[in-house]
């Protein structure tokens, strides 16, 4: 009996949580089915991990898509003959609309693309929000991102929530995972792990950890991450003279690093939704509290007061002030701490791919 062919197609494959899900999925799926993954660009580590789990592996190698990269796609559909193409990037997922509409390519195709929940839509979301209704499966990682592109309660509208491989949960001690990433040993740390680009928030953080250095400079701060914003982040740094910041770049040892720490620290831009965050998810597996600010789908992960609290945006002085408090009543962050892996209750690698698995059967039944 053949395989069912499944083709994944996402734009820039870099370090974030849409590819750790993707990488995640493709690397627990059943021997019945076979893998293909489409990509713009990659250079992210993930590929590594799904070494003898892809039967192929596609890539542009290029930064942006331009129209007569629908050529490309057609290529591969052709070269994999899918049962399935589920796409990540709504650019791909466009081109497979289209190319399946024109072409007898018989495939089904699932759109997986509402990753965020936009507080503010620009012109770009509007239009999106409008292209969604023409797919027929559509998959959100939060119920607050299908509510933001008008797609809650309609017919083959979806939530599967991003799950978490229990096997990644580092068994060191917090001591131990300092020492391992190079960290002090007694400091009370604070990290904060995501991409450095505009939807992300480093500012707060940054004008939280100068409010704390002038009340307790022995808390240190960890930023871990890369992107476009990395020079500005860096001449904050400066800026506001922090020596209690560090810079860690991209690490692989992510897991670590949250273990390491006392707490994780995720702020967003004003204008954008987080859909489920996979930096919350990996942090409070870990074990570790999380303090982030109030948008999009957060609240489906961090319940306030429970596992860690949220802020509200741009809210430096309640971010510093829930440091210190922590940091000054450790019993709280304790009782904080040891609720924070409940959520892996909720957010289950089997929950995930059984979510996927049901929803790929039932497209080709």
């Amino acid at each position: 009996m053949r395989k069912r062919r499944l083709l994944f197609f996402t734009g820039y494959f870099g370090v974030g949580g849409k590819e750790r899900q993707l990488t995640e999925l493709i690397k627990h799926l059943p021997d019945a089915y076979e893998a293909y993954l489409g990509v713009k660009s990659a250079d992210a580590y993930y590929l590594d991990e799904l070494k003898g789990k892809l039967a192929g592996h596609y890539s542009l190698n290029k930064q942006r898509f331009v129209l007569s990269d629908i050529c490309w796609v057609s290529k591969v559909l052709k070269e994999v003959q899918p049962d399935v193409v589920l796409c990540w990037s709504d650019v791909l997922a466009h081109f497979c609309y289209v190319l399946n509409k024109l072409s007898s390519t018989n495939y089904q195709l699932i759109n997986c693309t509402v990753r965020d929940a936009p507080v503010f839509p620009t012109l770009g979301h509007r239009l999106e929000a409008l292209l969604l209704n023409l797919y027929p499966v559509v998959v959100g990682n939060s119920v607050a991102g299908l509510h933001a592109y008008g797609q809650w309660g309609k017919p083959g509208r979806y939530v599967i929530y991003n799950g978490f491989d229990a096997k990644r949960i580092p068994e060191a001690t917090k001591l131990d995972a300092r020492l391992q990433c190079g960290f002090a040993k007694e400091p009370f740390s604070i990290c904060m792990v995501s991409a450095m680009r505009e939807a992300k928030d480093h500012l707060t953080l940054l004008l939280a950890a100068n409010e704390c250095m002038h009340k307790d400079p022995s808390i240190k701060f960890y930023i871990t991450g890369d992107g476009p914003t990395k020079e500005y982040v860096q001449a904050k740094v400066l800026q506001l003279k922090l020596p209690n910041v560090q810079l860690l770049g991209n690490r692989k040892d992510v897991e670590y690093i949250m273990r390491a720490c006392d707490i994780s620290v995720l702020c967003s831009a004003r204008w954008h939704g987080e859909g489920i965050s996979n930096a919350i998810l990996e942090s409070l597996a870990c074990g570790t509290p999380v303090i982030a600010t109030d948008n999009g789908g957060t609240k489906e992960i961090v319940l306030h007061g429970e596992n860690g609290y949220i802020i509200k945006n741009g809210d430096f002085i309640d971010l510093a002030e829930k440091i210190l408090y922590l940091k000054n009543n450790p019993s709280i962050l304790d009782a904080l701490a040891q609720s924070a892996p409940n959520v892996l209750t909720k957010f289950t690698m089997k929950t995930m791919v059984a979510g996927f698995l049901n929803l790929i059967n039932e497209q080709v039944a």
